[in-house]
């Protein structure tokens, strides 16, 4: 990987925790706001890091239950 692409993909990243952030001091105050954003923030690394290490032999069932999820979000766009 590039410097340049670790460099947009860091700043992707951080782009998308201030809109997380930004969409939840709307329904509350920037306290719970950047705490929801934590909590947020550690559920996706541990969903990455199940999907990665694939400890409990279940790969196969969250890469389908992603691709549900893509699929209704499609549908849902339509």
């Amino acid at each position: 990987m590039t410097q340049e692409l670790k460099e947009r993909n860091w700043l992707a990243t951080k782009i998308y925790q201030f809109e997380v952030t930004t969409a939840l001091y709307m329904l509350d105050t920037w306290e719970k706001a950047i705490i929801y954003t934590f909590i947020i923030g550690m559920i996706s690394l541990y969903i990455y890091y199940i999907i990665r290490t694939n400890p409990f032999d279940c790969k196969d069932k969250i890469v389908g239950l992603i691709s549900n999820i893509q699929n209704v979000i499609s549908h849902k766009e339509l």
